[in-house]
């Protein structure tokens, strides 16, 4: 779903957050924080200067849009 969020658009932590946390139900803010910080770290996001997220990988990007919920 973290994935899903910013491949549809959500690049702030507060809006991936928001997006996530509708479809998932309640998710704890470490918990969000250290999944953005695995996707990062195993290169299926990138985090820019300013904070904001984006999926390097445009066919992670495709497959993470067709994913059905």
């Amino acid at each position: 779903m973290v994935l899903r969020a910013v491949a549809g658009g959500a690049s702030r932590w507060s809006e991936i957050y928001e997006r996530a946390s509708t479809k998932l139900g309640p998710l704890s803010k470490s918990d969000l924080t250290y999944l953005l910080d695995r996707l990062v770290r195993f290169g299926y996001l990138e985090r820019s200067k300013d904070g904001s997220f984006s999926i390097p990988d445009p066919v992670v990007e495709y497959m993470a849009r067709a994913l059905k919920s």
